[in-house]
């Protein structure tokens, strides 16, 4: 388990990133704590793979500091080299050396070692990473999958203070980066080992980390746990970036009220905007519930989408609304059908619309929700 009562193991003060002219990463904080499993996740060219690169020793900085266990790392002017941040780092391509068997890749940061105890100590990785017996053999004799689990041996053969795995299972096919995911996850765990994991992809991300950095422009948009990223999103683009959902126009009736096509949705914290305010709520999938309908709202099948347990409906209200809804996959409805929907939300999460109230635009606010009332 992570202890949040103890001191980070890594912290990025203030970090500013530059090629040239252009800043990659700019005033970038935050915190690691032993044990834990953190992601930066956001979409190609947003600055997280520089700075993992930054965390490695591989990139220097223009502004702000990097620190392990207090010590600075990297500074202005000064960048301690990869070899003696004690990190393993595991790669998209593997990056195992083909001409060396399983064996001498996963030692061959243990030189230092006897023979007998970098065999030991191989061994003890293959088992832990589901690979006893694979030692002899040589990379190419193995799927993807099983050589992503040789990097991650060889990755935590030294025992590195830090694990840093940039987008590692970018090359592998759908069902088999969810499963490795879950492995890593497992793994990290039970030898609580301290992760930084870089990816574009978000279930990847819900699947490994105890928290994620969401990055935008080279800067965090959002730091948080996976539940309050999907639930709870801190701006538009957390919104649209994290899971599915619909945007759905609203008027702000008092502090806790917004009127919508679909009823009087009800918060309970309270809205920070005057009444009257124009305002778009974020609908999920899991916020539409389809069957029985007690208000009289309806919504038509105009696509559905097979997901194995569940099916993933897209529905137009008569006001032409469209929503996201998921239904167990046994309650089959065809495109065509008219069903009725309830909202069961426990969060609620609304922005100001176009041009309305623009200091909240620059500062959107999201708020739990204590019951929602429909008709």
């Amino acid at each position: 388990m992570v202890d949040y009562t103890a001191s980070p193991l890594l912290e990025l003060s203030n970090v500013h990133c530059c090629y040239g002219g252009t800043t990659a990463v700019y005033q970038l904080s935050l915190r690691v704590m032993p044990g834990q499993i953190a992601c930066l996740l956001g979409p190609s060219g947003c600055g997280k793979t520089t700075t993992l690169r930054a965390i490695a020793g591989f990139e220097p900085l223009c502004n702000g500091e990097i620190r392990v266990r207090g010590e600075p790392l990297s500074v202005p002017g000064y960048v301690m080299p990869p070899e003696k941040r004690r990190m393993g780092m595991v790669f998209q391509d593997y990056a195992l050396f083909p001409h060396l068997n399983i064996y001498d890749n996963i030692t061959f940061g243990l030189r230092k070692l006897s023979r007998r105890d970098r065999r030991r100590r191989a061994d003890e990785l293959l088992e832990l990473v589901d690979l006893q017996g694979y030692g002899e053999r040589f990379p190419h004799e193995l799927s993807g999958g099983q050589q992503q689990r040789v990097s991650l041996a060889r990755a935590v053969a030294p025992q590195p203070q830090l694990v840093l795995l940039d987008e590692p299972f970018s090359n592998l096919d759908v069902e088999l980066r969810e499963r490795l995911s879950r492995e890593f996850h497992d793994i990290f765990r039970d030898q609580q080992i301290t992760a930084i994991l870089v990816t574009h992809d978000q279930h990847e991300a819900f699947a490994m980390a105890d928290e994620i950095g969401l990055m935008r422009d080279g800067r965090i948009v959002q730091w948080d746990t996976p539940f309050n990223l999907y639930h709870e999103p801190a701006d538009r683009f957390a919104a649209e970036f994290i899971g599915q959902g619909s945007m759905i126009s609203g008027t702000l009736i008092d502090g806790e009220r917004i009127q919508t096509s679909l009823g009087t949705l009800r918060g309970s914290h309270g809205f920070p905007w005057p009444a009257g305010t124009r305002v778009d709520v974020l609908l999920r999938p899991d916020d539409v519930r389809m069957g029985e309908a007690p208000s009289g709202l309806y919504g038509r099948v105009v696509k559905k989408a097979f997901k194995g347990a569940e099916t993933l409906y897209t529905l137009r209200t008569p006001d032409g609304v469209e929503l996201l809804a998921l239904a167990p996959s046994h309650s089959d409805y065809d495109v065509g059908d008219d069903v009725g929907l309830t909202m069961d939300t426990e969060h609620l999460v609304a922005f100001p619309a176009d041009g309305e109230v623009q200091a909240a635009v620059e500062q959107p606010t999201r708020f739990p929700v204590r019951a929602v009332n429909v008709g």
